[in-house]
């Protein structure tokens, strides 16, 4: 069995920001975190026992940021500036 290589470029992303061209932008969603509780009766407070994150989605309206710039902007700020 051949052994495969792995690319000795790093990878290249396209610019993101419009403000500063980043690559890497913060998009402030939210996700819903399920969680397992039982009563310790030892301490009489809840104990969580097990926890599950949900789905965490987002739109065209959704807030977007650059932590390199301060830029604020949308999801669809993001997609007319990357589109054009």
């Amino acid at each position: 069995m051949a052994a495969s290589s792995l690319p000795t470029e790093p990878q290249q992303h396209k610019s993101l920001c419009p403000a500063c061209g980043a690559e890497r932008v913060r998009i402030l969603t939210s996700v819903e975190v399920f969680v397992d509780v039982v009563v310790d009766a030892a301490e009489d407070e809840l104990r969580v026992i097990d926890e599950a994150l949900g789905d965490a989605a987002w739109d065209a309206g959704t807030a977007v940021a650059c932590g390199r710039c301060d830029w604020h902007g949308t999801v669809g700020d993001l997609h007319e500036y990357v589109l054009t």
